[in-house]
């Protein structure tokens, strides 16, 4: 290779750096002015220009309007372009997928619950879910746009490799699943695999409360519990993926056995499919509840949802089950805490719609209970994504993958 040859190459590299940090800034922070990205990239007007001709080219941005400083200049801001291109995003719980069709700037445009009934086999859980992607692009052929990807987040632990989901404790059959290769053989576009909780920090800090915060602690509580750690434009993953599985820690030595295989387990205890058996069994007992006494619940197809929504009309002992897999779960988020010293804790999943009865008792244990110098500054806050997080997490991934290959093209 000649020296020429290869000093083009190390320019073209080094530009492609400022066209991504250019990009992500006004992802980021958009609509930006170009005075703003000057100052905040520290890229001199000729190369900004450049890049930000390159992005208009490209379609990645457009101009979002005028904008008024303080001294009465006004000027052009960039934001991302949203138009032209779609993603599917999918969430399998254990016991329904949750599919979205969303535009490059993660704004969903559709989306769609599907059951997927408890005790289904490996290949009916595979055919709900691909079900569910096939009516997500048909929505996406409706409204018009190109395709660029599928993501997953999926409920169990996922490779390291992003191929397979290694296993669920909320779906025994779902193990071993070689799901990437099963999807891009079915529907032949770039597909992404991630576990809910990782898939979901990404998309807080791409577009959500984390957005600017260099160290975030997602914590998802629902059918599965587990957190996920960003840090300085990162998710941290572990050796294997496995960073992060809060729910199998153990917070009872001898307590039930878990479907991992271990006992005592966070999740065994106070996950979601714990507390749904546990009010079952109250309900069995003879104690009267609300589920009881109303059309609106079906003890045959009772879930986790359900166990939330009685609570919050009052229903005593929905709430004294909910109270005391706080308990357990207060213990776990608290060590995390310690563990991770993150600027930001988000809460998501089923049980942070429960504010008063589960996340606040909880944000008061990490106050009350986490070192000082950790808890000083923290900011703990709710997902701002609801029921879309973990999909709109997965559709983030392919979204990444997206405009990296485009600035390197």
């Amino acid at each position: 290779m000649s020296k020429n040859h290869k000093k083009a190459k190390k320019v073209a590299h080094r530009f492609n750096k400022y066209v991504m940090q250019v990009l992500n800034l006004i992802r980021a922070e958009g609509p930006i002015s170009r005075r703003e990205l000057a100052n905040r990239t520290g890229l001199n007007r000729s190369t900004l220009s450049e890049v930000v001709v390159r992005l208009l080219d490209q379609s990645l941005n457009h101009e979002a309007g005028n904008y008024k400083s303080v001294d009465g200049r006004r000027f052009r801001t960039l934001e991302i372009n949203g138009t032209g291109c779609v993603v599917v995003g999918i969430e399998f719980t254990g016991e329904k997928s949750h599919t979205l069709v969303a535009n490059l700037a993660c704004e969903v445009l559709w989306h769609e619950d599907r059951p997927v009934p408890r005790g289904s086999s490996k290949e009916e859980i595979m055919a709900c879910i691909e079900a569910a992607i096939e009516a997500a692009l048909r929505e996406a052929r409706r409204i018009g746009d190109r395709v660029i990807g599928i993501g997953h987040a999926d409920v169990g632990p996922v490779d390291a490799t992003g191929e397979r989901v290694v296993m669920s404790s909320v779906a025994p059959s779902w193990r071993d699943v070689p799901l990437k290769k099963m999807l891009a053989d079915k529907f032949d576009l770039p597909i992404f695999i991630q576990n809910v909780s990782n898939s979901v920090v990404l998309a807080e800090a791409w577009w959500g409360v984390g957005k600017g915060m260099k160290d975030i602690l997602y914590v998802y509580l629902g059918n599965g519990i587990g957190v996920a750690y960003y840090h300085n434009g990162e998710v941290v993953s572990g050796a294997t993926n496995c960073l992060g599985e809060l729910g199998h820690t153990i917070v009872d030595k001898d307590g039930p056995m878990c479907e991992c295989g271990g006992r005592g387990c966070l999740e065994a205890i106070a996950g979601g499919e714990a507390i749904v058996r546990r009010v079952k069994d109250c309900i069995e007992s003879g104690v009267r509840t609300v589920m009881t006494d109303s059309s609106n619940y079906s003890l045959k197809r009772l879930g986790l949802d359900d166990v939330v929504r009685a609570a919050q009309e009052g229903d005593k002992l929905c709430t004294t089950v909910l109270s005391e897999a706080t308990e357990y779960l207060s213990i776990g988020v608290v060590n995390a805490v310690n563990l991770f010293n993150p600027g930001i804790v988000i809460f998501g999943g089923t049980l942070a719609k429960s504010h008063d009865l589960v996340i606040d008792s909880i944000k008061r244990s990490i106050k009350a209970r986490c070192l000082p110098n950790v808890v000083g500054e923290l900011k703990m806050e709710i997902s701002a994504f609801g029921e879309d997080g973990p999909a709109l997490g997965a559709a983030t991934l392919a979204i990444r993958d997206y405009l990296s290959r485009a600035v390197n093209s």
